[in-house]
Formats: C-alpha cells, structure tokens, sequence
C-alpha cells in the first residue's frame, strides 16, 4: 500500500486492508479475511485455507477507507499444488546373511494418476544413496517390494521408498535393517549326466557349511525362457561337505532345461550358477569304414592304418 489520505481534520485514514479472489474463469469473487487494519504504509498479506488443488486462482488487493473502496490496477494469478503422495516404507524381510527384500507402499496417489516406485538404500553412516532398479509402475494403492542382494554380513543398512512421477519425488520414512553376521554355505552347480530324451541327473556340490552344522540340499530346474522354478523333492540334508545328485523325469524331448543346486539353513537359501542341458540323446548305432556292424564295444586288431567312423543317431 502506497501513500495514506487524511480526513477532513487532517487525521490520518485507517484502512482495512483484504484481497479478493476466485478460481479463474468463474465469476464471483470470494473475499480473504480477516482484513488487515493498517494506518501506514507498507505490505500485508493474508492466509487463504481450503482451496482446492492444482488450479489456477486470481487475485486482486483491496483497500477500503471512509474515503472509499481501491483495487489494485492489475491481478495476478497462482496455481495451487497437486493434492501430495502418500509413500510408505515398510519393514524389510527376508534379512539373511547378504540379502534383503525392501518393502514400500502407496498410501495415497493424490492426484497423480500413476508413479515410478523404487527404494534407496545404503550402508548407515555413508552419505551417497543408491537405487534400485528397474522401478516398479504403479497406477494405484498398493505393495510393491525389492529383493536385494550382495550385501556384506553383519552391517546395518539404511533404505527409504520412493515415488516418482515426471520430475516429483515422493519420499517414505528412512528404515533399518541389518544383515547376519552368519556365514552362509557355499554350492555349486556341476554338470548333468545321463541325459536322456525324458530324464537327466541334476549334480551338485555342498562346498561349505559356513557357520551352520547342516544344509538342506535340492535342486530348481524350469524349461528356459519360463519363470517359475520346479523344486526337487525330497531335500538331502548334509552334515558336511561334498557332492549330491536328484534324477528328474517326465522332460519333453528336444526342450532346453536351465537347473541350479540349492542349499538352505535357517539363514536362508543360497544357489549356485545356472547351468542347462538339452533333453535330447544321441546313441551309437553303427560303424562305419574299415570296421562295421553294431557291436558296442568293438576289438579291432591293428594290422594296418585302418579309418573307423562311429555314427550316432537321436534316441528315437
């Protein structure tokens, strides 16, 4: 407010100072109160509750003395934020030697119509955030979660949900959780033997109990390009290191098969590498050259150089 009037006496005007404003494109206006009584000059400003979110709203300064009422000679306009998103980070679960999984949920969308939920994570005491990926879309309330792997043992780690939509981020409160410091076994996958057409033998190796007296030995295996895993049944528990195997039947011909050992304590589950095997077999069935017949294993007497040739053929 610039420059005060003064009455017939030549005392000062109060002036009740207020804004009037409205959602733009309507046409009545709504008044800001309380009004602000001032008698010099300088800026005021007023609270106004209750609009609604994400619209535009223009306003106008109001000044009203017994001499009269004055507007300002322009408006303005201002645009009111989304209604917020609600991001909540839950326990995480699944906390073993090396891994976690980190839980989050949206509570609230707001007026957003989808987000891109991830988590950050990092070893407490540490400044720098990492995340996960890929990020999970999410286009109402809900769960969403991260299994989290390659941790050390026995450190606490420190993680967050997050919201993301366009440029907006959206936080969860910051959690904890700390990995075992038990060590976990050691397996390996090692190569399948007598492959046949609808049947193989899955092969493994128990390397290292770590700190846990026994393992449940198994084996996972799925066709490749599937995504659930076939368990084998029943579990061999060991009480030391070394070498264990499971004949699996009912394959299909000709399909490729992925397979890996698995070992589990109450610390978890641990798996070796995937490796894979065609459910297809070749079988000798004659010879050929200086030596034939089918006769499996053959003598021959080496008078001379002589050019044998073994010919397989798929099990029929």
């Amino acid at each position: 407010m610039n420059g005060l009037g003064k009455d017939g006496n030549g005392i000062d005007y109060t002036f009740n100072c207020y804004f009037k404003y409205r959602e733009l494109g309507t046409q009545n206006w709504n008044i800001a109160t309380p009004k602000v009584v001032k008698n010099s000059t300088g800026s005021y400003y007023i609270d106004v509750l209750g609009l609604s979110p994400d619209t535009v709203y223009e306003f106008q300064a109001v000044v009203e003395c017994p001499a009269g009422i004055y507007y300002a000679d322009n408006t303005l306009t201002f645009i009111t934020l989304k209604a917020p998103v609600t991001i909540q980070t839950n326990d995480a679960t699944n906390v073993s030697y090396t891994s976690a999984t980190l839980n989050g949920e949206v509570v609230s969308l707001g007026d957003y119509e989808n987000l891109m939920c991830y988590f950050n994570w990092r070893q407490k005491n540490t400044e720098n955030w990492s995340t996960t990926s890929p990020a999970v879309e999410m286009s109402g309330l809900g769960v969403f979660d991260y299994a989290l792997s390659g941790l050390d043992s026995g450190k606490t780690y420190e993680f967050r949900a997050v919201g993301q939509y366009s440029s907006e981020y959206f936080y969860g409160d910051i959690k904890e959780f700390t990995t075992s410091g038990t060590a976990l076994p050691i397996v390996e996958t090692e190569p399948a033997t007598n492959v046949r057409k609808d049947s193989a033998t899955l092969n493994g190796e128990l390397v290292s109990l770590g700190d846990y007296t026994s393992a449940d030995c198994f084996f996972q295996y799925r066709v490749r390009g599937q995504t659930d895993w076939v368990e084998t049944s029943p579990k061999e528990t060991k009480t030391s290191p070394g070498t264990f195997s499971k004949s699996i039947t009912g394959l299909t011909r000709r399909y490729v098969y992925e397979y890996r050992a698995v070992a589990e304590t109450t610390g978890g589950r641990v798996y070796g590498s995937i490796k894979s095997f065609e459910a297809e077999t070749w079988i000798f069935d004659h010879w050929e050259g200086d030596v034939t017949g089918s006769e499996n294993p053959k003598t021959i007497t080496m008078s001379r150089s002589k050019n044998v040739r073994a010919v397989f053929i798929r099990e029929p």
